[in-house]
């Protein structure tokens, strides 16, 4: 986990995506550890899941692979909870990956789940707050036919 978060950042987004694709696969099979119990191991494992699922899904948002972002942030946000500094980014990245992906096959029903993610990051202070907000704008007009 050190290693994915550290790795973070536009010249490191490669080797931060490794590292956090290679912790959620460790963390989906590592068994407990002897002298560890169940409650600690299940908030570890879930701080360390989710870490890496966010990681993963915010990367391939900034690198336009909608699917993979899609993918990883629908498995990170119940991990994360409602932690603004991650939660933030998730729906804003939820609300473009599956904007961009329904309007490649022309699925409105996509579309709008992806206004509705924008609207989820409206809702948290930060700074993805305002870009979610005209981007659920844009959504909505394009959804309805309306040109900006």
């Amino acid at each position: 986990m050190a290693l994915a978060t550290g790795s973070q950042g536009r010249k490191n987004a490669g080797q931060a995506l490794n590292y956090s694709n290679k912790l959620v696969n460790v963390m989906k099979s590592k068994p407990k550890p002897d002298g560890v119990s169940q409650a600690d191991w299940d908030r570890r494992k879930t701080v360390m899941l989710g870490r890496g699922y966010w990681i993963a899904g915010v990367i391939s948002g900034e690198k336009e692979a909608w699917v993979d972002c899609d993918r990883n942030l629908r498995a990170a946000v119940p991990l994360i909870g409602k932690e603004p500094s991650m939660a933030g980014p998730a729906y804003f990245y939820l609300g473009l990956s599956n904007y961009k992906l329904g309007k490649m096959v022309g699925d409105k029903a996509k579309m709008l789940e992806g206004a509705k993610f924008s609207d989820q990051a409206v809702a948290i202070p930060g700074p993805y707050s305002q870009p979610a907000y005209r981007n659920s704008i844009a959504i909505k007009d394009d959804i309805n036919g309306r040109k900006r």
